[in-house]
């Protein structure tokens, strides 16, 4: 089909380069072929005419082309080609909300060329568009196609924040230029009018520039809306979805710089009549209002789905009348997990839990315990390809009709492990991951039921990890190392308190120690035991206190743990912002 130059390319602006660097308006050629309809950029045409042209839905197999993000509905791969390198989005409708959504929006990569264009005639830095392709389908096979150039040197902000930002391995002040040039970012967007709905610090590139100076850019340009002016609670809607990670990763300090750069900037490029009129603490005390309502409507979201069949969870009908459970994929990565970058699948789940007998009968037998009608034990899963993991199995079969009884109308408490491990995955608190859950139910009542809770590789129970390690490492070390371990168990046990969980029982077995992924002389606080978490109606101040003073005592025969230590844990516990722990030395007394 003959080519035919896109009307509205001719009159895009002066784009933008993720590293700031103009780029001159370039014209679209639109192109049929075998079905897909292409937008291609004009200076890219010759290579996909050229027969070196990769096959953009056989990249599996190109040698040059390597798998970079992959879920149910998109995949993305980086390519090298004769022109450079590019990231090439492949979607595909799964859903009937998918579906919906392409009929009254449009094709997902036309969407993001749209959202693109936008920012080029804003000066709005987002990644280049290389092309865009589409076609109709009814089935789930792929639907559209977005490519993109390359941005060297670049990196997720979560990424370059957790490993440089976080770690305070950088100066004070290349942390405050990449703070300005995000503020700066995310400033002009709302200026012209882009509101990127899926802020969050994955879809923001952070690149090192030659001359030592950072700049940021868009990515994941499905979830904009364009056109519309931004009002102050939009704004603050933004702002509070893109600050709900830094929340958790980020010093109040570097959160305060940035609304302040963000101010300073807004009020550059807005006349008088646009400008915010909210006093910054107010705005502070707003968004950060916006930010707990938008976690906890999130967070109760991911807990439903958790209980349906999904993307990240599936539910499974056995034989025998049992319903299961299980776990797929991560959305975020869990502290120590093995399995974060390997998905599971439903029919590697079906033969596993075929067979449950053959999984008790494989526990080990050292760590066995039996109490009442349930068991305990640890077991190794085997994964294809991978390498096995390491769970934790508990096993239920009732021992009397009025237990039977009582978990056919309540939940069993290998269900509400499930519920709870999820649940705090979903809050950002550092758990165990549940795996899977079993309930077997005949004619309608209680049989049986089991659970499988990954335990975190490379985990050590805390009165382990004190008792064994820390003897081996040189004083100062050791000096700083339970420092960090002191201020992360007050940190979950806060976090416990804000999101209404309170431990009945918390002992020294049930935090593990795992070795953190940003460095090995680093540890992570994991909350591996929550058989006795309970949710509250309401959070509460200092609920998990009890807990403390449980934890302080299962810590007390250990030579390695001073007074000192558990000093440290309470006040950093009891502390909150501009209010120090003033009754520390009352609780103290009865914590000896």
């Amino acid at each position: 089909m003959a080519m035919t130059d896109h009307p509205a390319s001719a009159r895009i602006a002066e784009g933008v380069k993720p590293n700031g660097e103009h780029v001159e308006p370039q014209k679209w050629v639109d192109r049929l072929v075998d079905g897909w309809n292409w937008r291609i950029r004009s200076d890219w045409l010759a290579l996909l005419e050229s027969p070196q042209c990769p096959s953009w839905l056989d990249l599996k197999s190109n040698p040059r082309a390597k798998l970079f993000k992959s879920n149910e509905i998109r995949d993305v791969f980086r390519v090298e080609t004769d022109h450079g390198a590019v990231f090439v989005k492949i979607a595909r409708p799964v859903t009937w909300s998918d579906r919906l959504r392409r009929l009254v929006l449009g094709p997902d990569s036309l969407r993001e060329w749209r959202a693109a264009e936008h920012a080029a005639r804003h000066g709005i830095a987002t990644v280049v568009p290389v092309a865009a392709a589409w076609r109709r389908t009814r089935r789930r096979e792929p639907a559209s196609i977005f490519i993109t150039m390359e941005t060297a040197d670049a990196e997720q902000l979560d990424t370059w924040w957790l490993r440089v930002g976080a770690a305070e391995t950088l100066p004070r002040k290349d942390r405050n230029a990449v703070i300005g040039a995000v503020a700066e970012l995310i400033a002009k967007a709302h200026h012209g009018g882009f509101v990127h709905t899926d802020l969050h610090a994955g879809n923001i590139l952070v690149r090192t520039g030659r001359d030592g100076g950072y700049s940021t850019c868009f990515v994941d340009l499905q979830a904009v809306s364009v056109g519309r002016a931004v009002s102050e609670q939009r704004v603050i809607r933004n702002l509070a979805i893109f600050g709900n990670w830094f929340r958790f990763n980020a010093s109040l300090t570097d959160r305060m710089r940035f609304l302040d750069a963000y101010l300073a900037w807004w009020r550059r490029l807005t006349g008088p009549e646009q400008r915010i009129t909210t006093e910054r603490r107010e705005l502070a005390f707003r968004i950060d209002r916006a930010m707990r309502a938008h976690a906890r409507a999130l967070a109760a979201q991911r807990d439903r789905q958790t209980m349906r069949d999904g993307r990240r969870f599936g539910r499974l009908r056995l034989v025998g009348g049992t319903t299961a459970h299980v776990f797929l994929r991560a959305r975020q990565p869990a502290p120590g997990s093995a399995i974060d970058e390997t998905p599971l699948t439903r029919h590697w789940w079906r033969e596993l839990l075929a067979s449950r007998m053959n999984l008790i009968s494989q526990m080990d037998r050292n760590i066995e315990e039996t109490t009442g009608g349930y068991l305990t034990g640890s077991i190794d899963l085997a994964i294809e390809n991978n390498k096995p993991i390491k769970a934790i199995l508990r096993h239920r079969h009732p021992t009397s009709l009025g237990e039977s009884l009582k978990y056919t109308v309540f939940s069993s408490p290998e269900m509400r492990l499930w519920k709870t491990g999820n649940a705090l995955l979903n809050r950002g608190i550092p758990a165990a991951r549940p795996l899977a859950v079993c309930r077997t139910r005949r004619h309608g009542s209680f049989r049986d039921s089991l659970v499988l809770i990954e335990y975190p590789e490379t985990a050590e129970p805390l009165h382990a990890f004190l008792d064994s390690r820390m003897s081996r490492l040189p004083t100062r070390q050791r000096h700083r190392v339970k420092a960090g371990l002191a201020l992360q168990i007050a940190r979950l046990l806060r976090r416990l308190d804000e999101e209404g969980f309170v431990h009945r029982n918390l002992k020294a077995s049930d935090l593990a120690i795992c070795a953190s992924p940003s460095s090995d002389d680093k540890f992570v606080v994991v909350l591996s035991g929550y058989l006795d978490l309970q949710r509250t109606s309401a959070p509460a101040k200092h609920a998990n206190l009890p807990a403390l003073k449980g934890l302080n005592a299962s810590l007390r025969d250990l030579p390695e743990v001073s007074r000192a230590d558990r000093l440290r844990v309470l006040k950093r516990y009891l502390d909150r912002l501009g209010k120090p722990a003033a009754d520390w030395k009352r609780i103290w007394r009865e914590l000896r």
